[in-house]
C-alpha cells in the first residue's frame, strides 16, 4: 500500500500504513447483531451505516505522535494526511461504500466522539444533521480491481476538501440478505487500510 500511495499521492514524501480491517465473510453476523472485538483487526466489521470520518484532527495528532516517537514534531511540521484505500474482494451487490463530497462538508457539521480500545483512546467524528444535506456517491456493482481512495484528514487548510465523510448502505432487504449469507453470492467482502502519507516542511526534505 505504501508504494501504491506514494505512486498515486501527489508529495507523499513518506507513507505509514497504520490500520488495517477486513469486513465480515457473512452478513448474517450484522443480521444476528453479533458483537466485534474491536481490538482485534481479524475479527470481521459489520458495515459502518453511520457517516463518520475515522480520525479527528485531535486523533490524528495524538496517533502520530504516538506511532511516530521521535520524528513526530518534524512530521507535523510539514502536510499531514490520512488515506484509506477500500478494496472489495468480490463483487459488491449490498453495503457499498458511499463517500461524500468534502467540499460541502465542515468541522461544524461534525461531532467528535472518543474512540476507545483496549491500550488507545482516540478520537473520529460522526455526521450531524444538516438540512439540504450533502452530495454522495457510490460505485455500483464495484469490482475487486477497482479500488478507492478516499482522504480522511488533510492539515492542509488551503485544498478544495480536507476530508472525505463516507458510509455504507442497504441496497438489499432483509429476505434477500438472508438468501445471499446461505448462498454466498450477495456477501459482501473488502479490505481497508488505513495510512499516513506525510510530505515534509519546506526545506527540509530529511529527518
Amino acid at each position: 500500500m505504501a508504494n501504491l500511495l506514494k505512486t498515486l499521492v501527489s508529495e507523499a514524501d513518506e507513507v505509514e500504513v497504520f490500520d488495517w480491517r477486513v469486513s465480515p465473510e457473512h452478513l448474517c453476523k450484522m443480521i444476528r447483531s453479533e458483537l466485534t472485538d474491536m481490538n482485534d483487526p481479524t475479527d470481521p466489521l459489520t458495515p459502518a451505516a453511520q457517516v463518520h470520518l475515522d480520525q479527528s484532527p485531535k486523533g490524528v495528532l495524538k496517533r502520530v505522535r504516538l506511532l511516530m516517537g521521535s520524528r513526530a514534531d518534524f512530521l507535523l511540521g510539514g502536510r499531514v494526511r490520512v488515506i484509506n484505500l477500500w478494496r472489495p474482494l468480490n463483487k459488491v451487490q449490498d453495503w457499498p461504500l458511499a463517500v461524500a463530497n468534502g467540499s460541502k462538508f465542515s468541522y461544524q457539521d461534525l461531532i467528535e466522539v472518543d474512540l476507545i480500545r483496549r491500550d488507545y483512546i482516540g478520537s473520529t467524528m460522526y455526521a450531524k444533521w444538516k438540512e439540504g444535506g450533502h452530495e454522495w456517491y457510490y460505485l455500483r456493482d464495484q469490482e475487486p480491481n477497482e479500488i478507492c481512495l478516499f482522504k480522511n484528514f488533510d492539515s492542509d487548510t488551503t485544498v478544495n476538501a480536507t476530508m472525505c465523510p463516507h458510509a455504507s448502505f442497504a441496497l438489499l432487504d432483509n429476505e434477500k440478505r438472508l438468501t445471499g449469507c446461505k448462498g454466498g453470492s450477495c456477501v459482501r467482502e473488502s479490505i481497508e487500510m488505513r495510512a499516513f502519507v506525510f510530505t515534509y516542511p519546506t526545506n527540509h526534505k530529511t529527518a
